[in-house]
């Protein structure tokens, strides 16, 4: 048969490049083209593919003028793979046919990418670096090239270092991966999407992904409590700050702050570290001081930590504290020998208790000196103490009784009284019974008056009599007539068988002469009677001196 074929050779193409030209020419031996040459082809195998002249997987062509006959074969599938193609030609020798044949491969490559991307931890801790690594993998069968990774985090997060994006891989060989690394953090929490994308200029390939994580962070919260609320001036107090992580993230580098008050004084320092408050936890910081004096005093404390503003919370504590008067009474002037009566009252007049009183009481040495303790015990705010106490003097002159109160280190008074103490005078007396003449007569008769004479003298006193009186005591065989203070201005009273004078004082070697006068009512049957003057203080009824007189009576 006069005829030669020019069969195709086989050929690739990379999807998604989804169409083939096979052109089949025929000519004679001389290469002259043969026109209206019938070709026949079809496919044999391989992916979902067709001939675009009538659809089918076999077509007939008819060479044209220029002995060519072109098949266009189309990829219907877009898969890789290879389709054989036969192509037959049927050439004539007079009535024989004489078939010539090849197979043409078609392979169909295609670039096929895949990405993904993941962060080092699902959570991470607001203001920390985290990783993300993508992964860019070609999984066809041909290779990338100008492959291009682009990155867009969502809105808050913000890209902190790594590869910076959009990053540029190259070419990427079929089966091959590549890993983009970057790091990331957030300044807020909350979930935030992460989106990325892979393109490739061969093949027109691209591919995305999302992928995600939550940035947590620690919630601070802060709460204070003054230990005790009330507080003695003076006391020791603690305030007791309360830091509670009440996130989800991690409280890191914690800083308190205590911001002491005028009025107390620290005894410990004012500021605290703690590294980390995991979530849910909380951390107590206790500040110490001593409250200085007395009013109502608020204490800030104030807590921070990493990417956390500071918060503030407070306490207030009322300082009270007890002050005490004190009273002492007693008499200003008292006599040798004579018992001074004294007062003492202690008053809180302070907002504070006063604890473990006491009151120690001096006495001068016109008292005798030394002292004694009393037990007062706690007062209450406007509470009052009071007791009574004698001493017995000892000397003549003054002296100070001073008490001091005690209520702890701040709460004290001290409070004095002045006493002076007068010598007793020598006193003498002597009593006479005398006729009314004033003659001398021992011996009296029933229904007779006569008289006593008393002389009372500060003889050899130091100092002046106190207020002296005196008292007549008679028998029952005598009565009282009248009386008279023959050298000076003292009524003498009296009735029955008793009489008393008015008040009368002696300077030293001073005399009062006293008579009174009685009247004779019986006679014992001794005959014998006795009459008694008794000098008294007047102030208290102290007997200081006493003169008796014996007298006979008879019928």
């Amino acid at each position: 048969a006069d005829f030669e074929v020019e069969f195709p050779e086989d050929a690739v193409n990379t999807l998604p490049d989804a169409t083939h030209d096979f052109p089949v020419r025929v000519s004679t031996r001389s290469g002259d083209p043969l026109d209206g040459q019938m070709v026949t082809a079809e496919i044999l195998d391989g992916p979902d593919a067709v001939f675009e002249s009538n659809g089918g997987t076999s077509a007939e062509l008819r060479a044209g003028a220029n002995g060519i006959a072109n098949f266009r074969l189309r990829n219907r599938s877009g898969q890789s793979g290879a389709n054989r193609v036969r192509f037959t030609v049927k050439g004539k020798f007079f009535d024989e046919i004489c078939p010539r044949s090849r197979i043409v491969t078609k392979t169909w490559r295609k670039v096929s990418l895949g990405v993904n991307c993941a962060f080092s931890e699902t959570e991470a801790v607001v203001g920390r670096e985290i990783t993300k690594t993508i992964t860019v993998t070609n999984t066809g069968d041909a290779a990338a090239e100008n492959v291009v990774v682009q990155d867009t985090p969502g809105a808050g997060l913000q890209q902190v270092g790594g590869e910076r994006f959009p990053f540029t891989i190259g070419t990427l060989a079929a089966g091959e991966s590549r890993n983009v690394v970057a790091t990331f953090t957030a300044n807020r929490s909350g979930r935030y999407e992460n989106r990325v994308s892979v393109q490739s200029a061969t093949g027109n390939a691209r591919a995305e992904s999302t992928c995600g994580l939550e940035f947590v962070q620690g919630e601070l919260e802060i709460t204070k409590v003054c230990e005790p609320a009330r507080a003695n001036a003076g006391s020791d107090v603690r305030f007791v700050v309360t830091v509670t992580n009440s996130g989800r993230g991690p409280l890191q580098n914690v800083q308190v702050v205590d911001r002491y008050p005028q009025g107390i004084r620290p005894t410990s320092r004012n500021s605290a570290t703690i590294p980390l408050i995991p979530a849910g936890e909380s951390r107590e910081v206790i500040f110490t001081g001593v409250a200085t004096e007395p009013g109502a005093f608020t204490n800030f404390a104030a807590a921070s930590a990493d990417g956390i503003p500071e918060k503030e919370a407070s306490c207030t504590l009322d300082v009270v504290e007890c002050s005490l008067q004190m009273e002492i009474k007693g008499p200003e002037n008292i006599y040798y020998g004579e018992e001074a009566n004294f007062t003492l009252r202690v008053v809180n007049v302070g907002d504070g208790p006063a604890e473990g009183c006491t009151v120690r009481v001096q006495f001068g040495g016109c008292l005798g000196g030394g002292f004694e303790d009393f037990n007062v015990g706690p007062l209450g705010p406007k509470q009052d103490w009071t007791t009574t106490f004698s001493k017995v003097a000892s000397s003549v002159g003054p002296c100070i009784v001073e008490a001091n109160s005690t209520c702890g280190a701040r709460c004290s008074v001290r409070q004095d009284a002045a006493i002076r103490v007068t010598g007793l005078t020598a006193l003498q007396t002597e009593m006479i019974d005398r006729r009314v003449d004033g003659t001398e007569e021992g011996i009296f008769r029933v229904g007779d008056t006569f008289i006593y004479t008393l002389t009372v003298e500060n003889d050899a006193g130091t100092e002046a009599t106190p207020p002296l009186k005196v008292t007549w005591e008679m028998p029952p065989e005598l009565e009282f007539i009248s009386g008279r203070c023959l050298n000076g201005e003292v009524n003498i009273t009296g009735s029955g068988q008793s009489a008393a004078s008015g008040e009368f004082s002696l300077d030293v070697g001073g005399v009062l002469n006293f008579e009174i006068q009685v009247r004779v009512r019986g006679a014992p049957p001794s005959s014998l009677i006795r009459t008694e003057a008794l000098i008294l203080r007047a102030s208290d009824g102290v007997v200081l001196a006493d003169e008796t007189e014996s007298t006979t009576l008879r019928k």
